[in-house]
């Protein structure tokens, strides 16, 4: 299936914030990076001889001691195995947090992901947890599979094409999958963008010797080396790995010179094979939608919007922060799960509330568009986890756009928040929720 790297030319913030799987991600570890060279002293005669002392000191006595080489052949080490390795990383997205609004206390909106992987099989299984919300995915070579149904990988597409076809999905350039089912050896899809760069690159750049050695420095109190390889023109990776055990404790994907991914590894270890651990994800009830949008639209007064939704709407008044209301909109709302679910297309109503005289587009003025529902419909909630709990609001920046967006989940209804304000998005977010 063709698509597009999660690392395009658009803001970083802003791509991975509409792809929060893939999510482009920073960890909640802050300011962690490669120590700075010294600047270099100009050399002095009677210095030299103690300068030599003091390396062979600190060669004794340093956990940098090692050679570069060294460093190198004991992290591959760490993750080199004939069994299974097992991880954990936790992850942040870049430009989301999740907001206390009782406190306003905030912290970075994280994403679990553990993740076993069988090289000599080629089994890979991801399960991903986020705002109490698990994902299941398994990739085989017999297919990809997951909690939602089978993933239509390029393999599944060129046997099933009419069923593709259905999903708007191909592989081919033109979109055109033809009739006639055909066999193409699968191709197992990398992981979750932090694994795939942990896991898959990591090892493989040891593998190779395509790794270098950055230097070393201290994470949380312990001492690390940090290793580093090239993707790409534009892409670098870099591990930092404990002194001692050579096990990795933090992954940065560097975009442009800028950290797109900031993942903490929580655990790295080999463990032995069990057919249990690579079963089929057990399919979920509660199937994601893949389409939805607004299909009819009915503009009306104040009053008879707040009556909709069985009168559970709840609108900011007719004036909010110093914005007018502009308009108050009754919406036909139509949310799909794809042919694969075999779920029938839902139909239900949800209600907007705009303030102000802007728009999305920076420099247009500032606005503020309050979108609710009694469940969460893709068109106003798009496809983020439903767990939000109740009192805190999950907050997306979108730099390039100045742009505001928040979700929560409040009095039976699910509500998404934009403005081109921060401060006035999350007192809307306080309004609604009925905190003061």
């Amino acid at each position: 299936m063709s698509a597009g790297s999660v690392f395009a030319d658009r803001e970083l913030v802003e791509l991975l914030a509409e792809k929060p799987d893939l999510l482009a991600i920073a960890d909640a570890i802050s300011s962690v990076g490669v120590p700075p060279r010294r600047r270099r002293l100009p050399l002095r005669v009677p210095l030299l001889a103690a300068a030599i002392v003091g390396a062979a000191l600190v060669a004794l006595l340093s956990p940098w001691s090692e050679s570069r080489g060294g460093v190198l052949s004991k992290a591959l080490a760490a993750v080199s195995t004939d069994a299974v390795l097992h991880t954990v990383v936790v992850e942040s997205i870049p430009g989301q947090e999740i907001i206390d609004l009782k406190t306003s206390r905030s912290a970075p909106d994280t994403i679990r992901i553990e993740g076993w992987f069988d090289f000599q099989r080629s089994l890979k299984r991801t399960v991903t947890l986020r705002d109490g919300v698990r994902s299941d995915v398994l990739a085989t070579p017999q297919g990809v599979f997951s909690s939602a149904g089978v993933v239509p990988t390029c393999s599944w597409i060129a046997a099933h094409p009419v069923e593709a076809t259905k999903l708007r999905v191909s592989c081919n350039p033109s979109g055109r999958n033809g009739t006639t089912p055909r066999h193409i050896p699968e191709s197992i899809p990398a992981p979750d963008p932090a694994l795939a760069g942990f896991i898959t690159g990591y090892r493989q750049a040891l593998q190779r010797g395509q790794a270098t050695n950055l230097g070393g420095g201290t994470i949380d109190g312990h001492h690390v080396f940090w290793i580093g390889f090239i993707v790409d023109a534009n892409q670098r990776e870099r591990v930092a790995v404990d002194a001692s055990t050579y096990t990795p404790l933090v992954h940065e994907t560097v975009i442009r010179g800028k950290v797109a991914i900031r993942a903490q590894v929580v655990t790295a270890e080999k463990i032995d094979y069990s057919a249990a651990v690579f079963a089929r994800p057990t399919l979920s009830n509660d199937q994601p939608a893949v389409v939805g949008n607004v299909v009819a639209t009915a503009h009306v007064q104040l009053e008879t919007a707040e009556q909709a939704l069985g009168g559970r709407a709840r609108s900011l008044g007719s004036h909010f922060a110093g914005l007018r209301l502009t308009d108050a909109r009754i919406d036909s709302l139509r949310t799909g799960y794809g042919p694969l679910s075999h779920k029938p297309v839902e139909k239900s109503r949800g209600v907007q509330f705009i303030y102000g005289s802007g728009s999305p587009r920076a420099g247009t003025g500032p606005y503020l568009r309050v979108s609710e529902a009694t469940s969460p419909q893709m068109a106003y909630f798009g496809q983020t986890p439903h767990g939000l709990t109740s009192g805190h609001l999950s907050l997306t920046v979108f730099p390039s756009n100045a742009l505001f967006v928040g979700q929560l989940h409040a009095h039976g209804l699910y509500i998404t928040i934009e403005g081109s304000n921060r401060l006035t998005v999350v007192a809307a977010a306080r309004t609604l929720a009925g905190i003061s």
